[in-house]
């Protein structure tokens, strides 16, 4: 039984740049996820693998990381805290 590939989460408005990461993780051989928005990814189902969040921080409603819902957000739960260990990447606008 093999083990499940980890998933790279990408969360951006941007889709040129979710799809350019997108790809480029894709070819390294990982699973990539994309997610235009933050409602978006919280409504997934959640993922019993080891993951990665690449966030973009300039998403609209996300009001600044000290801001409990995005926390939430980046713990990728609602209510529930994400295991401890999952990397978080943040992306500045350029």
């Amino acid at each position: 039984m093999s083990a499940a590939m980890p998933i790279v989460f990408i969360v951006d408005d941007d889709i040129s740049v979710r799809d350019s990461l997108e790809l480029l993780i894709h070819t390294q051989g990982w699973q990539p996820e994309t997610f235009a928005s933050a409602a978006e990814f919280l409504d997934r189902q959640r993922a019993l693998v080891p993951s990665c969040l690449i966030l973009d921080l300039s998403l609209p409603g996300l009001d600044g990381l000290e801001d409990p819902r995005s926390i939430s957000f980046l713990t990728g739960a609602r209510a529930n805290p994400a295991p401890a260990g999952v990397p978080i990447l943040g992306k500045h606008p350029f």
